[in-house]
């Protein structure tokens, strides 16, 4: 009886965990397209074509620093002592300049003749630049007036602007105000908060459903591999199920997300710093059927090649080990004598390939994250008058560790199924496996 109680127990503890397992599975692969579309929004958003590489962006930083200066510019002290002089100067060439042109029309004819003699009788431009200091002084003190400083400050500030105006360059921004309308928002600023917050939020909460999903499906394989004879034909069915979840997420999850950015470029301009954050460089998201099909999109036949073979032996190989492990169980059309079935069941671990796969993208992840390393620390030692700081977000992401689990756990289920599944020369009856109560 009590045999019998822990038996029940088990069954249902194995039931509940592979509900709870399927209604995970359901949220990462809903939430996981979303997220990825929204990574990719935020890294366009911020891509660096629409700051450090934009004139328009440089422009309107410039343009502020000017009108800040133009703002904070006082005519008095020094710059006014310096400022009469300049106008001394200005007045007394604006006076001999003046004396040249009348003198200059006057010349050549008996009527200009006359004029001249006439002014210089009347006018002498020696006494008129005597006069000099004084008129300097009546403009200053006119320039020094509240009124007339800030009137001067419009002139300058709108010939400034006018000069700015017509220094641009024509981006296409069709895809950021596509991402603002997709999140609602007003303005890029605000787009760009949403989206890395939400980023951030979704990003935690699906590696928290990985973990938890992984979990489950060691504690499924746990509570059905607790037996002494063969595993029975329920628990069979809700790990090879749990597998098939498994592979589906984590070849359709993101694997790796490759993401360079300097986090904080600046430098200081008259006193005024100039700075651009969180510029993207490069971002890239990718599953593994997302990489199939940019590989079969490449013209040429090494890159399909390998697109075929990757989804060979990331997709096709395991659901081929899936139904021959079926066929295996239950002994159909006897089934456990059959060399290829036999071979997919027992023997196709060394051959899967998943372990290089793993290596590969590793090997990926270390690989892309040394390059960035490398080429951030070199543009930092080449600019040290500019303030850099780089980012390399490249992260294995949650499709790697589902995948991953697939492959310990389905080597685990080859080895329930070899130990303790009857061979071929004692095999039983393949009716009388599929009777087996749980």
């Amino acid at each position: 009886m009590a045999l019998s109680t822990l038996r029940i127990l088990r069954l249902f503890l194995a039931t509940l965990i592979f509900l709870i397992m399927g209604a995970v599975f359901y949220e990462i692969v809903t939430i996981s397209p979303q997220q990825q579309i929204r990574k990719y929004d935020e890294a366009n958003i911020n891509h660096m074509k629409y700051g450090l590489f934009n004139i328009n962006t440089w422009k309107e930083k410039m343009t502020e620093i000017v009108i800040a200066e133009i703002e904070d510019f006082e005519i008095s002290g020094n710059n006014k002592s310096d400022l009469k002089q300049h106008v001394e100067s200005q007045l007394s060439t604006l006076i001999d300049k003046v004396d040249q042109q009348v003198r200059q029309t006057n010349k050549g004819s008996t009527s200009g003749w006359l004029k001249q003699k006439f002014i210089d009788a009347v006018v002498d431009v020696k006494d008129i630049k005597q006069g000099i200091p004084n008129y300097a002084n009546s403009i200053v003190e006119e320039m020094t007036k509240e009124d007339s400083q800030k009137k001067l400050k419009e002139v300058i500030k709108g010939r400034v602007e006018n000069y700015l105006d017509q220094t641009f360059e024509k981006v296409d921004l069709k895809e950021v105000r596509s991402i603002i309308k997709r999140t609602g928002k007003k303005n890029k600023k605000q787009a760009m908060a949403y989206l890395k917050d939400n980023v951030d939020k979704e990003n935690t909460r699906l590696f928290l459903l990985t973990w938890f999903l992984i979990g489950l499906s060691g504690g499924l394989f746990l509570v059905s591999g607790y037996h002494r004879r063969t595993l029975p034909p329920f628990y069979f069915l809700l790990c090879s199920l749990s597998l098939l979840m498994l592979v589906y997420a984590g070849v359709t999850c993101p694997m790796i997300d490759m993401d360079a950015k300097i986090t904080h470029f600046s430098f200081s301009l008259l006193g005024h710093k100039v700075q651009f954050l969180n510029q993207v460089v490069y971002f890239q998201s990718k599953s593994i059927v997302d990489v199939f099909w940019i590989l079969m999109a490449d013209p040429t036949i090494q890159m399909k090649t390998v697109g075929i073979l990757m989804i060979a032996f990331s997709i096709v190989f395991p659901l081929i080990k899936m139904i021959s492990s079926i066929l295996y169980y239950y002994n159909f059309l006897n089934s456990r004598k059959r060399w290829l079935v036999k071979f997919f069941v027992l023997k196709s671990g060394k051959w899967s390939m998943t372990d290089v796969q793993i290596v590969a993208i590793m090997m990926a992840y270390i690989g892309f994250n040394g390059m960035v390393t490398s080429q951030f620390n070199t543009l930092r030692e080449t600019i040290p008058q500019f303030e850099l700081i780089s980012t390399n977000g490249t992260k294995l992401q949650i499709g790697f560790y589902i995948f991953l689990a697939y492959v310990v756990l389905s080597m685990i289920l080859a080895g329930l199924i070899a130990k303790k599944m009857p061979r071929d020369h004692h095999d039983e009856p393949s009716v009388d496996v599929a009777q087996r109560s749980a």
